[in-house]
């Protein structure tokens, strides 16, 4: 138990640096997000509810299946190790989900200031 919360405070102390540097800037040196249309909430909407399939599919699917195939195999092994490449093609797609959401965005609404190369129309 101690070791876990070792790790978790490991991750946790670097990342929250980055959140207080954040909430201590100038309201006006922060992104601001264009307004909320609704092509972009329908998008938000599909991209939520891909990223919530998948942690179903992997937490719930994922789990009877290999619970199966580690009491059919003898070698845990190479179920360890499909487990681990199934999990990377997951984050694939989450990732693909995200940039296409990203992708999907229309530059001319983006009033953040920041650069997008590739994308200005």
């Amino acid at each position: 138990m101690r070791a876990n919360f070792v790790r978790t405070l490991i991750w946790r102390v670097p990342t929250s640096v980055g959140w207080l540097l954040g909430a201590s800037l100038d309201p006006s040196a922060r992104v601001h997000h264009p307004p909320l249309s609704g092509t972009r909430a329908a998008a938000l909407v599909v991209g939520f509810v891909a990223t919530v399939a998948v942690w179903r599919i992997y937490f719930y699917r994922g789990e009877s299946i290999g619970i199966s195939e580690i009491e059919q195999s003898g070698d845990m092994a190479a179920v360890g190790q499909r487990a681990i490449y199934a999990l990377i093609v997951m984050i694939a797609g989450l990732v693909a989900v995200a940039v296409a959401d990203e992708l999907r965005r229309d530059p001319a609404d983006d009033r953040s200031g920041m650069a997008r190369p590739g994308l200005e129309p």
